[in-house]
């Protein structure tokens, strides 16, 4: 039996959508309140822990201790920041196309290129799996939203870019949610996709995308209210960069007519390879994750250039202090800066306002936004009875 068109043939029967969502629905309701009751040291510390212990025997996990690290201030000693640009030198180009059990155990998979010239990324089977948490999380907070909505009376729209970094990947749609799911992976110029969406629930994309795709529908259908085009439409998830105005062309192409309740509109915050946020409803802000895999590391903005910059955790915080992110993931990154900058606006729950990154390096013949320093420096190992020698990050001045 062909099991894609199996899986294609029970997506379009009534019974099977309607248990399906219910089953995502009770699950989604399940996860959130999970979510509200989490102890955010307790997760972070528990999940740097199996972040080390499952890939202590890495070339990475070797060459810094990870067999000594029992904390996070150990892990903090023997670990420096770093950029993915430092690991691809360090580590990935050397092995390039084969990066197993080199930062992380097992195979990999390379995120492709942005047009801006960095590098790839690495992305893991793990991995994905923290982004398919993500996205359950996201469901959870639009089924609080919007509790008589269904998931499914229509399909989920994912409108993929892969050769646009970021954007979202069809990897990181939950395996429950694949058979409802359409790809666009082109957006159509003449805006005809519509006709051939069928009826559509949840529309997940970058934004710039998301805008081109429904500024054509309107083109085509001479303004039409989207709500007319896909009435059972209940939410928006889109990616954007930091200080765009794309939220606010998002809302004024998707205004419903009088009466109507709004599309929700839902922000994830983060980069292809991780996860940081998704915009909660009940606070209208980006919603720190810490139970997707990830541990989290914030350093403030003034102090990146420093030899031994402050390191701080989820508890650690401090509101409205602008911070450059730093992530250990199942990517195979490990104390690596994002190029994303935040301000904490709450710690329980921790809300984020994401803010346009500033600061820029020059590297070689280019300018990179992710502030990227010299080659990965690895602690200088010693004998057991001795402490390993502090590892210092040094930035170079731009010139």
């Amino acid at each position: 039996m062909n099991w894609v068109a199996f899986q294609n043939w029970l997506a379009g029967q009534p019974l099977a959508r309607r248990l399906a969502d219910s089953f995502l629905k009770d699950r989604a309701r399940r996860g959130l309140a999970l979510l509200d009751r989490l102890d955010l040291g307790h997760i972070q510390a528990h999940t740097l822990s199996r972040l080390v212990r499952k890939a202590q025997n890495t070339r990475f996990g070797r060459d810094h201790d990870f067999r000594r690290i029992r904390n996070v201030r150990d892990f903090q000693r023997l670990v420096p920041l770093c950029t993915p640009l430092d690991l691809w030198h360090a580590y990935w180009s050397h092995s390039y196309p084969r990066l197993n059990g080199l930062t992380w155990p097992g195979s990999a998979t390379l995120l492709p290129t942005g047009n801006n010239g960095s590098k790839p990324v690495p992305m893991t089977s793990d991995a994905w799996t923290a982004h398919q948490k993500g996205f359950a999380a996201a469901l959870g907070f639009i089924q609080q939203a919007r509790p008589l909505a269904s998931f499914l009376k229509g399909n989920v729209l994912w409108v993929e870019d892969a050769s646009q970094l970021p954007g979202p990947s069809f990897e990181a749609v939950p395996l429950s949610l694949r058979p409802f799911t359409k790809v666009l992976p082109e957006t159509p110029g003449d805006g005809s996709f519509w006709r051939t969406a069928g009826a559509v629930s949840l529309v997940v994309g970058e934004a710039v995308r998301l805008i081109r795709l429904l500024t054509a529908i309107k083109r085509e259908t001479k303004g039409l209210d989207v709500r007319e085009l896909w009435p059972h439409l209940t939410a928006v998830l889109f990616t954007q960069r930091p200080g765009s105005a794309n939220r606010a062309a998002l809302e004024e192409l998707l205004a419903t007519t009088a009466g109507e309740s709004p599309v929700l509109l839902l922000e994830f915050a983060g980069r292809p390879e991780t996860l940081l946020a998704v915009e909660d409803p009940r606070h209208n802000s980006p919603r720190v994750l810490p139970h997707l895999g990830n541990f989290w590391e914030f350093v403030p903005a003034d102090e990146v250039r420093h030899q031994r910059p402050t390191r701080h955790t989820l508890e650690e915080v401090e509101l409205g202090q602008p911070y450059a992110v730093a992530v250990t993931s199942q990517a195979g990154l490990w104390a690596c800066l994002t190029g994303m900058t935040v301000a904490f606006e709450s710690r329980d729950p921790p809300l984020v306002r994401m803010l346009p990154t500033s600061l820029k390096l020059r590297t070689r013949d280019r300018e990179d936004m992710l502030l990227f320093p010299p080659a990965v420096q690895p602690p200088h190992r010693v004998g057991h009875d001795q402490p390993a020698v502090t590892p210092v990050l040094r930035l170079p001045e731009p010139r």
